[in-house]
């Protein structure tokens, strides 16, 4: 329809005429916004600085020398008149998480006029708006057709069962803590109430996380094992633990109905998972008068494994001759979570081939040592893939980082692996071949402050230590 046409088809609605879809606005509502009424000749139009300036007066627009509705609704949503899109100068700043946000005016009124919501869901914004990566977010809720926080709002939390969020005071959300949630296992994150976990510090008192099913169960069915005090008959319940790493790996993988979790008490002599365990096993520690879980390699390695799926939690793996933590298989996956690598005369971690996924991990203090020729002491990776977060690679007294290809680290969304090198390791830091920077070198290069992630954001997450806060056991799981 061209613009003559337009004009034409608003005139005849506020003539009477009812059979066209457009807006339903009288000729005399320039009694109420002032100016001239819709169809009456005006003069003005789009100025230099994007606005409209005309004799017609708020929510209409002089086009074609006649005033008109600013949109008309259609079955997809609505149109604006002039047909273009919102300009920054119409957009209102709104705060959000303590970022300026520029919202536009995103709905149109049975009036035909332009407003920024009708809805929640107008109260929308996108990745170019500078906020979320890869979906638009919710900044607020529609009241008086503005996006408000919910605090000035709080009805509309109230009226759909939901909350107001806490600290920055925008959204109606499911739960502010888990408190808020019904559901015993249920945890908050991100504001919903869910049974997804990470690790156990993502479920409530008497829950665990089930690394196969990611989701909050019953503390109950893990098996359990000690630096001994208890005798070799322990049942590897909480009050009776077993002696041994590789007695409760086989309990652990015995019964495919029972959870694959072991969880070490104290200080436990290392052992060999090369059996087949298939589906994931998962190893966590317990704190004892507020230290973490070790595991003690002693002439070989602390933890060996040549097969299947290994999850790694809060534990601190140490004085083993051969390497802490060696890892080989193709299809051999290894992920570590809040782990200690410290003390170690025969180096960290050895990864011959298989996957490495390490999460706030810090590899220290370990001893200088020789595979096949090359010198290491931290992390030598010389084969397959490996992605890190927040990991630290300090004090060692050899080479912190070494990696036999260039193809072994597995970049980060913002293209650069980021490691702790702080305080120094004694013969070189990092291998050029391996692809990592320093997290000074990665924050420095990625970091958009007007997006809210700082060079300070950046640092604090790339150089976290290992948090074992959640490594808490419920006295017994009989």
């Amino acid at each position: 329809m061209g613009l003559v046409g337009l004009v034409a088809v608003l005139i005849s609605a506020c003539d009477g005429d009812t059979t066209t879809d457009v807006p339903n606005v009288s000729k005399n509502d320039g009694s109420v916004d002032g100016g001239a009424p819709v169809g009456e000749r005006c003069s003005g139009g789009l100025s230099d600085a994007g606005l409209y300036s005309s004799t017609c007066g708020a929510g209409k627009v002089c086009l074609a020398g006649e005033c008109a509705a600013e949109c008309m609704k259609t079955d997809g949503g609505f149109t604006r008149t002039d047909g273009k899109q919102p300009k920054a100068s119409e957009k209102r700043t709104f705060t959000a998480r303590g970022n300026p946000i520029s919202i536009g005016r995103n709905a149109c009124t049975s009036a035909g006029r332009l407003v920024e919501c009708e809805s929640d869901d107008h109260c929308l914004i996108n990745d170019d708006e500078g906020v979320g990566p890869g979906r638009a977010r919710r900044v607020g809720v529609c009241s008086n057709n503005k996006c408000v926080p919910c605090a000035e709002a709080p009805s509309s939390c109230s009226a759909a069962g939901l909350l107001c969020t806490t600290g920055w005071q925008a959204l109606c959300v499911e739960c502010n803590t888990s408190s808020d949630c019904d559901n015993g296992a249920d945890t908050c994150h991100d504001h919903s109430c869910s049974d997804l976990c990470l690790d156990r510090t993502d479920c409530r008192s008497g829950y665990r996380c089930d690394s196969n099913k990611r989701s909050c169960v019953p503390e109950t069915g893990a098996v359990h094992v000690s630096g001994c005090g208890e005798p070799a008959g322990g049942t590897g319940t909480a009050s009776s633990p077993f002696c041994s790493l590789s007695r409760a790996v086989a309990t652990a993988l015995s019964d495919p109905a029972k959870p694959r979790v072991i969880i070490v008490h104290g200080a436990v002599a290392g052992g060999n998972i090369s059996s087949s365990i298939g589906a994931a096993l998962q190893i966590e520690g317990a704190l004892t008068d507020g230290e973490p879980a070790s595991i003690v390699g002693g002439i070989g390695s602390a933890l060996t494994i040549t097969s299947g799926r290994l999850i790694v939690r809060q534990l601190r793996l140490t004085a083993s001759v051969q390497p802490a933590l060696f890892v080989e298989g193709a299809e051999t996956t290894v992920e570590l979570s809040d782990v200690l690598v410290e003390s170690n005369p025969g180096g960290g971690i050895l990864i011959n081939s298989g996957k490495l996924s390490a999460r706030r991990v810090t590899i220290q203090n370990n001893g200088k040592t020789r595979t096949d020729g090359t010198s290491w002491s931290g992390v030598r990776l010389r084969g397959g893939t490996s992605d890190f977060n927040g990991v630290r690679i300090i004090g060692n007294s050899g080479a912190g980082l070494v990696c036999d290809r260039d193809d072994v680290f597995r970049p980060d969304r913002r293209g650069y692996v980021g490691v702790d090198v702080t305080p120094k390791n004694a013969d070189f830091d990092l291998d050029s071949r391996c692809g990592a920077v320093t997290c000074q070198e990665r924050c420095k290069l990625s970091a958009t402050p007007d997006s809210g992630y700082t060079y300070e954001y950046c640092m604090g997450w790339c150089t976290a230590s290992p948090d074992f806060v959640g490594a808490f056991i419920p006295p017994t799981n009989d």
